[in-house]
């Protein structure tokens, strides 16, 4: 090859790099959205600035609900293998959550890995069993790996959720303190977590399952630490009659 044809192949392909590396997001956020209709994560993006590498969106929404801003880098390797990996982070109204992510580009699950944050209960409440419960408090989160499905729903995790001055606002108020929940890391079929109380007017020994489907089971003892707290008892009781140690079993089943 002369030297013309070879500095035209050169000039050629660092053109196209620069294209890679200046292309707008939203010109490839459309492009993938129209491509894979159908097959794309529960997650839409408006207001897209910056380019695919380094970009940011001013609006996020997951599964139909607001969830705030998000910012991303990405890592050219991974695309070569047909999948896009970087790091995230999300800024709610009040708080945050940040990480590493790697999602196929033509749909499928996604795993996250050491993604920490901190969030208010209100803001994660719609995922409870039970929609009609009103909390408040705060969530740290600090989880070594977390999968989702393509829909959205959890599949695996690893790692800890600390939850902070939680109060439950409805049916009944109701003080629950600080309590952590252990995620143990197992297969693809669902979550897997031990509840115990830190520092909290409850003693919580509890483990919890949510499959992919949204099947979830709660089972374990909840008491009242202080037998003399009447209104604590009081609630307890609707659980049922204690055992002799005044500890109530839990045992619930259901979907979300």
């Amino acid at each position: 090859m002369t030297s013309a044809p070879r500095l035209t192949l050169l000039g050629g392909l660092a053109y196209l790099f620069f294209l890679l590396l200046t292309i707008p997001a939203s010109t490839v956020y459309d492009w993938v959205s129209d491509e894979f209709e159908g097959s794309m994560p529960a997650l839409q993006l408006y207001d897209i600035k910056g380019s695919i590498w380094d970009g940011e969106a001013a609006r996020a929404v997951f599964r139909k609900r607001e969830i705030g801003s998000v910012k991303w880098q990405l890592n050219w390797l991974p695309l070569l293998t047909g999948s896009a990996a970087g790091e995230i982070s999300i800024q709610t109204e009040s708080g945050f959550l940040q990480g590493g992510f790697s999602t196929p580009l033509g749909g499928g699950s996604t795993e996250f890995e050491a993604l920490k944050g901190q969030l208010t209960a209100s803001e994660i409440q719609s995922l409870l069993p039970y929609s009609h419960i009103s909390i408040d408090g705060m969530l740290g989160i600090d989880l070594q790996g977390l999968k989702l499905s393509a829909a959205g729903r959890p599949v695996s995790a690893f790692g800890q959720v600390h939850l902070y001055e939680v109060n439950i606002l409805s049916p009944a108020v109701v003080k629950v303190g600080d309590v952590d929940v252990q995620f143990n890391e197992g297969d693809d079929n669902g979550l897997q977590a031990e509840v115990r109380d830190r520092k909290s007017p409850l003693d919580i020994e509890a483990m919890m399952t949510l499959s992919e489907s949204g099947q979830y089971t709660v089972s374990g003892t909840i008491s009242a630490k202080d037998s003399k707290d009447e209104s604590l008892t009081g609630m307890l009781s609707l659980l049922g009659k204690p055992d002799r140690n005044g500890a109530h079993r839990i045992n619930l089943r259901g979907s979300i």
